[in-house]
């Protein structure tokens, strides 16, 4: 069972779903190589971690290493499954988002959202992730 949804007051604004063993963390983002390149940067995940990709230009989903990720517009849905309790997904919807789910350092989910274009950090939205974690 989860919690009501909460929102993390940033720019654009986390969305945070609480369930007793993990969070989702969902924010819009520009683009899929500003995400991809935000997930690389993270400590502990490199080019051969393992990404599940759908593309309109291939039948089915497909596992291919990050750095064989294709940013182009074919691709609709990307998750990322680095050797970490949390995944990151990015996903094609009117507006495209990134969606960090699992149980992630609090200061993974801000720096994400920062290296995806996000602003507006203070000490009560950290505190609101933080808080939003079992």
């Amino acid at each position: 069972m989860s919690t009501p949804p909460a929102r993390v007051p940033v720019d654009p604004a986390v969305h945070v779903e609480q369930y007793p063993t993990h969070g989702s963390f969902t924010w819009r983002v520009p683009d899929l190589a500003r995400t991809l390149d935000a997930v690389h940067a993270v400590d502990g995940v490199s080019a051969r971690t393992s990404a599940v990709v759908d593309a309109t230009n291939a039948a089915g989903r497909r596992q291919v290493p990050l750095s064989a990720v294709d940013p182009g517009p074919a691709t609709t849905y990307v998750r990322v499954e680095p050797s970490a309790p949390w995944t990151v997904a990015w996903e094609r919807r009117s507006s495209s988002v990134c969606i960090l789910t699992g149980t992630p350092p609090a200061s993974t989910v801000r720096e994400l959202h920062r290296a995806t274009g996000g602003t507006g950090w203070d000490a009560d939205a950290a505190a609101l992730v933080a808080r939003a974690l079992p």
